[in-house]
């Protein structure tokens, strides 16, 4: 497992929902499925226990061309927790066909974002600190006869990117991604640290992805070219906000009657456990991986 922080990672993706900057609370979920650059996201679905999921496939059977990639995506998000999977499958037996450009992948993606007004009654700055724990499970492994293809071909991503402003003045929030390419028994501690310019309202947004992707880069094949592998992340465990601190600026702790949030969220109670809310979208992953797998299994 790799970790990069300060990594603007999810980029264009973001452009897709609105700016931080004058955001009200709001909890919006979408998945997506991609061949390559082209992907496919449902409809955003908006409100607490936001929820969505979907599930493709594509690829030809005559030979002596032969392919096929699927990928599934789920999410449901809130305030204080998430759920998600993702899974990509691709399979490939090419004869005189040289792989190009961005070469042949699939992803599927998962994807949440909270967005909230934080208010601090105070003349100072500070931070809203947040511990996110992450359990769940990936797996991931890929087969070629291209001796050019030399890093990882089959990975899951799960990434935290954070953006907060004050107005049209963003703010310095760091960005955590998590990196699998491998099987992998995950139990992660995920550290987002909102910065606050007390006395004034602070926009923030967090955004959680997680993408799984398989396939083929750029190469110059042989002959005949073959492929097969598989990336999924099971995030169904859940991702829960396990702990929540409202610091000044030199990290000494503030009591929480300071702040007051747009969403109406108790951050101070982040670390009061709960159910979680994730039997529906298990019963949809469930829908998707068999119409997404179907063909490759039997």
């Amino acid at each position: 497992m790799r970790r990069w922080v300060g990594w603007l990672w999810v980029g264009s993706v973001l452009g897709l929902f609105p700016s931080a900057t004058g955001a009200t609370a709001l909890l919006v979920s979408t998945s997506a499925a991609c061949l390559g650059s082209n992907c496919e996201y449902v409809p955003f679905v908006l409100g607490p226990g936001a929820q969505t999921s979907i599930g493709r496939e594509w690829g030809t059977d005559i030979p002596p061309n032969t392919w096929r990639f699927q990928a599934e995506g789920a999410m449901r998000i809130d305030y204080d927790r998430f759920s998600a999977s993702a899974g990509a499958y691709g399979t490939a037996n090419l004869e005189f066909v040289q792989v190009g450009g961005e070469g042949i992948t699939s992803t599927g993606r998962g994807q949440g974002t909270i967005y909230d007004g934080l208010t601090v009654a105070s003349a100072e700055s500070g931070t809203l600190h947040m511990v996110w724990r992450i359990t769940g499970n990936t797996s991931a492994s890929w087969t070629t006869n291209d001796v050019n293809q030399t890093n990882p071909l089959s990975v899951v991503r799960l990434g935290f990117q954070c953006v907060a402003s004050v107005g049209s003045t963003p703010l310095d929030c760091a960005d955590t991604q998590l990196v699998w390419s491998d099987n992998v028994a995950v139990d992660e501690l995920v550290t987002v640290d909102v910065p606050l310019v007390f006395g004034v309202k602070t926009d923030y947004q967090l955004t959680i992805l997680l993408d799984a992707n398989t396939g083929l880069g750029l190469t110059l094949s042989p002959a005949t070219l073959t492929f097969d592998g598989f990336a999924v992340g099971s995030f169904g465990s859940t991702g829960v906000l396990v702990d929540a601190q409202l610091l000044d600026a030199a990290g000494a702790p503030l009591d929480w009657s300071l702040l007051t949030t747009d969403s109406g969220f108790r951050y101070d109670l982040a670390s009061v456990p709960e159910p979680a809310p994730v039997g529906l979208l298990l019963a949809a992953l469930a829908g998707v991986g068999a119409l997404v797998r179907r063909d490759r299994l039997s």
